[in-house]
């Protein structure tokens, strides 16, 4: 019975831990780089993954958008915008969740500025 009620003490600070291990990082203003963004029609039901040019987030080898978020379509279009402008953008992202559709570590983007 006294593992079980360590158990019980424990669960609930394991999982504070693990949330907390999630870090958002803010990355400097840097360009989209050409020919690296990439809109896929049925991986993640319409995932966006791009990179930047010098910048950005040292841990993060290119950025994604996950298409099922709120905020999806008004990021794309500030993806698209800067790309097109070619305005540094910022990119604000959650560097523990990363994209599975390749074998670098691309960040779930959790906000975009200019």
């Amino acid at each position: 019975m006294s593992h079980v009620r360590l158990l019980l003490w424990t669960l609930p600070a394991l999982l504070v831990s693990a949330v907390s291990m999630a870090a958002q990082v803010t990355g400097s203003p840097s360009l989209v780089t050409p020919n690296t963004v990439w809109m896929y029609s049925t991986f993640g039901s319409g995932d966006v993954v791009f990179r930047q040019n010098a910048g950005g987030v040292s841990q993060c080898y290119g950025f994604w958008l996950r298409a099922s978020d709120p905020g999806f379509k008004t990021n794309v279009a500030a993806l698209l915008m800067a790309l097109q402008s070619q305005s540094p953008i910022t990119v604000a992202v959650d560097d523990a969740q990363i994209w599975a559709g390749s074998g670098s570590p691309y960040c779930l983007v959790i906000a975009t500025g200019f």
